[in-house]
């Protein structure tokens, strides 16, 4: 018995001191889209936008992104998310996104998926700025 309380005492302790991040989505990982499933046991905590200084584009006019320049606000979910969720988000969407600090319209300082510079310098020819999502 004291074991088992032990163990459970142990897994509060590390849960409760875990290093939280929060994590800003406006695509596919949001709520009932296609990739929502990513976020699974991550918090919700509501919708949110951004500062006025980003844009939203295609790219091969398939994949949706933010930009880290513009002059727009984007809406979009912020969750509450642990080191190894990010971990396992990192690498579903790494191929084309960089995780990245942005700005909130509250002043939060968050991480969200953003295009990779790369696409800009490299492939500029089929990025196309939207004012939101479809």
């Amino acid at each position: 018995m004291f074991e088992e309380i032990s163990k459970l005492a142990s897994a509060f302790y590390k849960q409760s001191f875990e290093k939280m991040d929060y994590l800003f989505v406006y695509g596919t990982l949001k709520h009932h889209q296609e990739a929502s499933g990513q976020l699974k046991g991550a918090k919700f905590l509501g919708t949110v936008h951004t500062k006025p200084k980003y844009s939203l584009a295609t790219f091969n006019k398939n994949y949706k992104g933010l930009m880290l320049h513009g002059n727009d606000s984007i809406e979009g979910e912020l969750y509450e998310v642990t080191p190894e969720q990010l971990m396992n988000l990192d690498q579903y969407e790494l191929e084309i996104y960089s995780r990245e600090k942005i700005e909130l319209d509250n002043d939060m300082i968050v991480d969200a998926y953003v295009f990779k510079p790369e696409l800009l310098k490299y492939y500029s020819e089929n990025i196309e700025f939207l004012k939101g999502f479809d």
